[in-house]
């Protein structure tokens, strides 16, 4: 895939220097491409969001994988950084609810943008209340 990064920005970057170009990284090893202009990171964010149930002192480990990401793609390579797709899948719905409320407080505090993922079989897909009020 990474290869595939760097082909695609070359070849977008010779006809068009100014588009802003989303990067789904699959993982924190993705390299430093030599174009970097205009490169937005967008990593997915799942840390625990299958788990069975969520604890509230889990927001431990959705902040540090959070700020692992965030080292990586907006200190050290010195871009921006949107959260590309999130969301929650536990059977328990206050366990997703709080995972989402969690997750949100995490972008939040780093200042980052987000799309929720709507998909979910077992419930309905349109945007939780405490979510669409959690952007504001």
């Amino acid at each position: 895939m990474n290869t595939f990064y760097a082909k695609a920005i070359t070849a977008i970057r010779k006809v068009d220097v100014s588009h802003l170009i989303f990067l789904e990284p699959a993982n924190l090893y993705t390299p430093t491409f030599p174009l970097k202009e205009n490169i937005v990171w967008s990593p997915h964010f799942y840390v625990l969001s299958f788990a069975l149930k969520y604890y509230p002192k889990n927001i431990t480990l959705l902040e540090a994988d959070f700020a692992a990401k965030y080292k990586k793609f907006v200190v050290d390579r010195g871009g921006p950084m949107w959260v590309g797709e999130f969301g929650a899948f536990m059977k328990d719905s206050d366990s997703s609810q709080r995972w989402l409320q969690d997750a949100i407080k995490t972008f939040n505090k780093y200042q980052t943008g987000w799309a929720w993922w709507a998909f979910d079989q077992n419930r309905p897909q349109s945007m939780p209340s405490y979510l669409s009020s959690a952007s504001a």
